[in-house]
């Protein structure tokens, strides 16, 4: 049985989904570090999403160009959807056994793509494979990757998404393609941040998950259009609407997860997207009373999850709930003791 997976997966077709917006500095970048892959069996389905720049120029004279083996496919967005849509395009249009997502201004690492089969191969058939990744044009700290190379249960799988053990982007991963249909594990359209909604159902609803800790997979580009230096509000408003929908969908699955790990992970995050609204935003004073009642509203759910496991969890959910104005006063008193 073992020997018949290996050979599935060391024939298998790999779908490379690139969605095309606004690129033309780097697009050609991006294809090339497609087509220098050495795995034999790979489509590249190019999504154009409405781009109004010179980006689908140079991928057609890329293509035109390309004698190689890899097979390539444009589909066409006539009004811009955004990525989540241009993603969810590129998935239907996909032929192949995995996914892999490359954002058209990063690059995929040299022999990416047979590293990775190679560690599917080694363990068999996965729901989906998460690589390390590297940085392009600056630097900021991200933790380090240091899930085990093979999670074969869901409480591990999502114990370790809880405790930032793999990495919470759409991009640098594998996903066999019938677990992300059976899942219905499409991106969230018109929202920001859908890389965090989608790597939480991953997280929700797999069993088998292996990771290349060592082997840097992606290389991800750092220039202006890449961080929001200067969020605006529906960068802030999307962000709690998954994260509160995250802890909705746990709350209602049938998934077995450490309640404290969970509970400190969810209050955690809450307590200091809240702390980034009233003391470190430039948002108006409107717009802050309106997501912290959006917040104290479903902040609640999070009681459903379980006890809170220390003192410290305690108090952040009790900063949480105060009224606005003593929580105001509370978090800046927090925010200068914290530095």
């Amino acid at each position: 049985m073992q020997i018949d997976c290996s050979i599935k997966v060391m024939d298998s077709l790999v779908s490379i989904v690139v969605p095309v917006y606004k690129v033309e500095q780097f697009v050609v970048d991006c294809l090339n570090s497609v087509v220098q892959q050495s795995y034999a069996h790979i489509e590249c389905v190019i999504v154009n999403d409405a781009t109004p720049d010179n980006s689908m120029v140079l991928v057609e004279d890329f293509i035109a160009k390309y004698k190689g083996d890899i097979q390539f496919r444009v589909v066409n967005h006539k009004i811009n959807k955004g990525l989540s849509a241009a993603r969810n395009t590129g998935v239907r249009a996909s032929t192949g056994d995995y996914i892999f997502f490359l954002d058209s201004d990063d690059e995929l690492a040299p022999n990416a793509i047979q590293s990775s089969v190679d560690k599917i191969r080694e363990y068999g058939d996965v729901d989906f494979l998460v690589g390390n990744y590297e940085l392009i044009g600056g630097s900021f700290y991200h933790p380090p990757l240091c899930s085990n190379e093979l999670l074969n249960n869901n409480f591990a799988i999502l114990n370790d998404y809880f405790l930032k053990k793999w990495y919470p982007m759409a991009w640098g991963k594998f996903v066999r393609k019938e677990f992300f249909i059976e899942n219905d594990l499409w991106f969230k359209e018109g929202f920001l941040h859908e890389d965090e909604a989608f790597s939480f159902q991953l997280g929700l609803t797999a069993n088998r998950m292996v990771t290349l800790p060592h082997v840097v997979v992606y290389r991800y580009r750092i220039h202006p259009g890449s961080i929001s230096v200067d969020k605006v509000y529906k960068n802030y408003s999307d962000t709690l609407s998954i994260q509160l929908e995250n802890i909705y969908d746990l709350v209602n699955s049938s998934a077995n997860y450490n309640n404290d790990v969970a509970v400190d992970y969810f209050v955690t995050l809450l307590h200091f997207f809240e702390l980034d609204v009233l003391c470190r935003s430039k948002l108006t004073r409107r717009e802050k009373r309106h997501l912290i009642k959006m917040l104290m509203k479903k902040a609640y759910l999070i009681e459903k999850l379980g006890e809170m496991p220390s003192n410290r969890c305690r108090l952040k959910y009790g900063m949480i709930n105060l009224p606005y104005l003593l929580k105001k006063i509370s978090y800046r008193l927090w925010s200068r003791y914290k530095g």
